[in-house]
């Protein structure tokens, strides 16, 4: 199953909703550009500002040398990353862009060299073309007087409503026009909340319309946990995802350090995931049934680690071996016609013994 946000990512200038002015100022940008130029857009989450980039580079051939500003620790390190993509781009090809996306993200470095990194994009061969949400900080205020400036603003509710209306029709979901509606209006102009928004709330509907479950694998579960915008969207992921909480905390324990890309994000995402836990072990120790909402919650909070937009496909694994195990463990255990850990504590311990004993003595088998 492809996620809708992939799905329907824009190839095209003309798939891009709301923001035909900005692509042709892009385009202008490009066609008159002139070393030292730098074209800086900036705009709220979500409102279009690296899908239009992307866009226009697949559209017209341009390869992009393209660096996440919020993905790098130290000054020294963009400094050295611009500095190498400016040797890498002059050996391959005259047609590229170099692309520095939340580049605001600078503000939050220590000792940050300005001056140097302005000097090393005037420099550029190439095209210069910045992302940024928040342009305001004095600390930012260089690279706003440096570039021309392309506000970007958030895509109309209306727009959006349109959008998910034509995908909900290719698509044949089964979601109501008041829903989407309701989407549109809640996003706040974020179009990719909108689309994860969407693909949940048609999941929904389409459990509650049909006459047999309809449940998320632990693979389609996790994309929407850990790529939603909004803890409603993760938590109707859980709730309709058709292996239990107990066990989906498994699958998110081995693939937040596939998911998430900073040490940062990795520690946040446990964190949260130690809190879901604690929950659990509270609903077997004292038998109340109420944690358990509570670790739905810090499960769903996973995503709410994120500092930066993860905007590649993660490949899940299913986990380790000795999650596995453990169903062998509930089969045997209802064999047995008693709970899994009086299994593990009563019966188990025989079983190795018998076992060794055999090794030791030879004993032959019947």
């Amino acid at each position: 199953m492809v996620m809708l946000l992939e799905k329907y990512k824009p190839k095209f200038l003309k798939d891009i909703i709301g923001q035909a002015n900005v692509g042709s100022k892009i385009l202008e940008f490009l066609k008159n550009y002139k070393r030292g130029d730098i074209l800086l857009l900036h705009g709220p989450v979500g409102c279009g500002k690296t899908s239009i980039v992307h866009a226009i580079a697949n559209e017209h051939g341009y390869s992009l040398i393209e660096a996440n500003i919020g993905g790098l620790q130290k000054p020294n390190v963009l400094i050295e990353l611009l500095e190498n993509s400016t040797k890498l781009g002059l050996l391959s090809g005259n047609k590229k862009i170099i692309f520095l996306d939340e580049v605001d993200n600078i503000v939050n470095f220590e000792n940050v060299k300005v001056a140097e990194i302005l000097n090393i994009l005037r420099t550029s061969k190439y095209p210069v073309i910045l992302a940024a949400n928040d342009v305001y900080s004095a600390k930012f205020r260089p690279f706003v007087q440096a570039a021309k400036v392309v506000k970007m603003g958030a895509v109309t509710s209306e727009e959006i409503e349109r959008y998910l209306k034509k995908i909900a029709s290719q698509e044949k979901l089964k979601i109501s026009d008041l829903k989407i509606k309701q989407i549109a209006r809640s996003c706040n102009g974020d179009v990719r909340s909108a689309l994860l928004e969407l693909e949940s709330a048609a999941i929904s509907e389409e459990r509650m319309d049909s006459s047999h479950d309809v449940l998320l694998t632990p693979f389609d579960a996790l994309k929407l946990i850990f790529k939603a915008n909004y803890i409603s969207t993760s938590l109707n992921a859980i709730q309709n995802c058709a292996i239990e909480p107990e066990k989906l905390m498994k699958w998110m324990e081995k693939n937040i350090p596939l998911e998430f890309s900073s040490p940062a994000e990795i520690a946040q995402a446990f964190e949260y995931l130690s809190i879901a836990d604690l929950f659990m072990s509270r609903v077997i120790s004292r038998q109340n049934w109420t944690f358990r909402a509570y670790m739905s919650d810090m499960l769903a909070s996973v995503n709410r680690a994120r500092l930066i937009e993860n905007k590649k496909q993660t490949f899940y694994q299913p986990p380790d071996f000795f999650y596995k195990k453990e169903n062998n463990f509930d089969e045997i255990a209802k064999a047995l016609h008693c709970s899994k850990r009086k299994f593990l504590e009563f019966y188990l311990p025989y079983l190795k013994n018998i076992k060794e004993f055999e090794m030791q003595f030879d004993v032959p088998r019947e």
